[in-house]
């Protein structure tokens, strides 16, 4: 398996387990409420199924986030490669390796640490489009694009 492509099965194993989580604390939730609703009666009763309901509805959100990111790397190729920056671009920098596919922050990859981004991020924006020995700034330091995988 090729750099490009490990990083690409990581990516997808991390959206994997944040959607894993999210279904299982939207049932441990749901678990939750049917349980205090047999045992519970009363004010405290709404409030604790609103608050419920509240959090039920932040991780919906949330794992929709999520599920949309997984959806969006699964239309990505890890095998194609391309002499120009763009989705799905692995670069190489002198200040280290990005991958423009998704918001999912910093990954370790074996000895690698990644940046993952997303296309929308204002340093992949720069990026998109660049070649091999081309250069940006960004935070007042000059990034070299080393390579294309």
């Amino acid at each position: 398996m090729t750099t490009k492509e490990h990083v690409h099965a990581a990516c997808l194993k991390e959206l994997n387990n944040s959607i894993i989580f999210f279904q299982k604390a939207l049932n441990d939730l749901k678990d939750g409420a049917q349980n205090d609703a047999k045992s519970s009666a009363g004010d405290k009763h709404e409030t604790s199924l609103s608050m419920m309901q509240i959090e039920q509805e932040k991780i919906r959100k949330q794992l929709k986030e999520v599920q949309e990111m997984k959806a969006s790397l699964d239309k990505l190729n890890p095998h194609v490669v391309s002499r120009k920056i763009n989705l799905g671009s692995l670069i190489k920098t002198n200040i280290g390796y990005f991958y423009i596919a998704v918001a999912l922050g910093k990954l370790r990859l074996d000895q690698l640490e990644l940046h993952l981004m997303s296309p929308q991020s204002p340093m992949a924006k720069k990026m998109i489009g660049l070649s091999v020995h081309d250069e940006i700034e960004m935070n007042s330091k000059k990034i070299v694009i080393q390579d294309i995988f």
